[in-house]
């Protein structure tokens, strides 16, 4: 299934098709209340990049902005964001990657440990800035949202894609196939029958709860006079996400358990680690 330049009759065949799945369920879904951001800064070559986004997003929704620079205690950086944030209730935090040291140093190689800790320990979804030459409010026009199997940040994960999206720009779903994964998941359940699986079933599209938040997103971009495309690849998670966000500027929108001890929470590490566009971290 390939709904990149799909019309609107297209859209709406896909959507119909997303209801009536077997069991499907119906879920309304808006955009979150957005109205307190905390931009935390660490004086790197990230900050302005940091800051163009975040003044794009708090223009376009409203909200309050609140900045906070990093001082002598970088070793407490994670912990200070994580108080100031708290304190002001914050919706959102909006951050580089890595903090206190430029991308260019460290790029791919590490994400930091302040990133670590945060996303560990925040409630907050954070926005997280990567290569800042990349970091521009065109990112806002083209959202992708990666469905995970099973994860209970699913819905949140779709809703905040609908409030990262631009007017006029678009939501890319994608559904990544690893076999691996999807092996494994089967043998748990006793699922003998796993050749028989149509994609759509392996990618987890055809489940009642992902129908339903996959048509949900779809009323929503029809709606909003948004492009909306729903795609199935198989591979690698993370490479896949990284090979389709390369196509132009982006900003993906993941899902990720608080928990370090599930495999899904080092995805996303690798996943924001890899990527060079922003990763919004729900």
């Amino acid at each position: 299934m390939d709904l990149t330049e799909a019309s609107d009759d297209e859209l709406r065949n896909s959507m119909h098709a997303f209801e009536a799945a077997l069991g499907a369920l119906h879920q309304d879904l808006e955009p979150p209340l957005c109205s307190r951001v905390l931009l935390a800064l660490d004086g790197s070559n990230q900050d302005a990049a940091s800051e163009g986004l975040a003044h794009a997003l708090t223009e376009r929704t409203g909200a309050r902005l609140e900045v906070w620079r990093a001082g002598g205690q970088d070793e407490r950086a994670a912990d200070l964001i994580l108080e100031r944030a708290n304190a002001l209730n914050a919706d959102l935090i909006v951050l580089c990657a890595p903090f206190r040291d430029d991308f260019s140093a460290l790029g791919s190689d590490s994400v930091g440990t302040h990133l670590d800790l945060l996303m560990a320990r925040s409630p907050h979804p954070m926005l997280v800035i990567r290569d800042p030459a990349l970091a521009s409010p065109r990112c806002f026009e083209r959202v992708l949202l990666p469905i995970v199997l099973r994860s209970s940040e699913q819905q949140a994960a779709a809703a905040w894609a609908l409030r990262a999206v631009a007017p006029g720009g678009s939501i890319g779903i994608v559904a990544v196939i690893d076999e691996e994964l999807v092996r494994r998941a089967a043998w748990l359940e006793g699922d003998a029958d796993f050749a028989s699986l149509s994609e759509e079933e392996l990618a987890g599209l055809r489940e009642p709860k992902n129908a339903g938040l996959i048509a949900a997103v779809q009323r929503y971009a029809s709606r909003e006079h948004l492009g909306c495309s729903v795609r199935v690849r198989q591979g690698e998670v993370v490479p896949t996400l990284i090979e389709l966000a390369g196509t132009g500027p982006h900003i993906v929108v993941v899902p990720c358990p608080r928990d370090p001890a599930q495999v899904e929470f080092h995805r996303v590490q690798s996943l924001v680690r890899a990527s060079s566009w922003p990763v919004w971290i729900v």
